[in-house]
């Protein structure tokens, strides 16, 4: 169902609507400092085929009674020039039930290394400005104001194609020795990843590169985190995860990936 006044809420000071619209554009609006309702975070699509992997995706802060609720938006380029409007909150027609925020994904296509300004606006009416720094080595993003938005990361450095990561988690010890084992095995076949500390959206590096995060829900406490780099061919992974898969605790779970957008997961 579409809900064209739920976003209007958010200048509610001396901006009156009709159907959603200002009703006149030659009053003056004055845009409070208002509440953050919409988290922002950059990602990279490393399956996508495009010149750029950038995606922008969207979060409520505010729960919905069905987990696929969306965010209804839009993205526009001119130039240097990037646009991104928020207009609403969609309900699904078949409910996913469950609590959980409201989403929503933009790709960035063909955006390659420049300085771009940055635009969001939420239903036309709270306008943020910003920039969009993108280098060989990583996407910053820098705002002059967040009314109604926050980004949960302003940097997101890039994975390079010969990044190898991932995790296995394990129910008891002496299935977290056999996940152990077959990792310092694994890491056998490549080499250790030169790569700074930072957010890199898949996972993070943190204490000069020696921790790593991987970024997903779903990664319980008890499991084993890798990075290295690979240079080698996909069936030589596929030969050992199998290899190993046949003998390891069937609880055991495993998720790899590559800077390639490869996957190998049980």
């Amino acid at each position: 169902m579409f809900h064209p006044c739920r976003l209007a809420a958010l200048a509610l000071v001396v901006v009156s609507f009709s159907a959603c619209k200002v009703e006149s554009l030659d009053d003056p609006i004055i845009v409070p400092v208002v509440d953050q309702e919409f988290a922002f975070d950059l990602w990279q699509n490393l399956a996508s085929t495009s010149m750029s992997p950038l995606e922008v995706r969207m979060y409520t802060l505010e729960d919905y009674e069905c987990l696929n609720t969306s965010i209804l938006t839009n993205y526009l380029r001119v130039g240097r020039n990037l646009e991104l409007t928020l207009f609403d909150i969609l309900d699904p027609e078949v409910c996913d039930a469950g609590l959980g925020p409201a989403t929503g994904v933009e790709v960035l296509d063909n955006i390659e290394e420049d300085l771009y300004r940055l635009k969001i606006e939420l239903q036309d009416v709270v306008q943020n400005d910003g920039w969009l720094t993108v280098t060989a080595d990583s996407y910053t993003v820098e705002m002059e104001q967040e009314n109604g938005i926050s980004w949960q990361h302003y940097e997101m450095r890039r994975i390079p194609e010969e990044a190898f990561w991932g995790y296995i988690t394990y129910p008891d010890a002496a299935s977290q020795l056999q996940a152990e084992t077959f990792l310092s095995d694994l890491q056998q076949l490549g080499t250790v990843a030169d790569l700074q500390d930072g957010y890199y959206g898949h996972y993070s590096l943190s204490d000069n590169g020696t921790k790593v995060d991987v970024n997903t829900t779903s990664l319980p406490g008890q499991a084993i985190t890798f990075l290295f780099e690979y240079t080698g061919e996909n069936a030589e992974i596929d030969q050992r995860v199998e290899a190993f898969l046949m003998d390891a605790d069937p609880e055991l779970q495993l998720h790899f990936w590559n800077g390639k957008g490869d996957e190998w997961r049980r």
